[in-house]
């Protein structure tokens, strides 16, 4: 099982979607951040963007 394990991940070590996509998300977690604090810095109050109800939402634009 630990051969198993250890091939799979030199596998994913060769890969490079899998770096790429790591790249990306790592981009993307420093970039979103940053971009909320600079936007509220600027407009000096805080947007609340983040998920609360998103599920709920859904349902009532989509009628789903």
């Amino acid at each position: 099982m630990s051969k198993l394990l250890s091939a799979n991940f030199i596998r994913l070590k060769k890969d490079k979607f899998f770096w790429s996509g790591l790249v990306f998300m790592l981009a993307a977690g420093i970039f979103f951040p940053v971009m909320r604090y600079m936007d509220m810095r600027q407009t000096q109050t805080i947007n609340r963007r983040h998920c609360n109800g998103c599920v709920l939402q859904l349902v009532h634009w989509y009628r789903i």
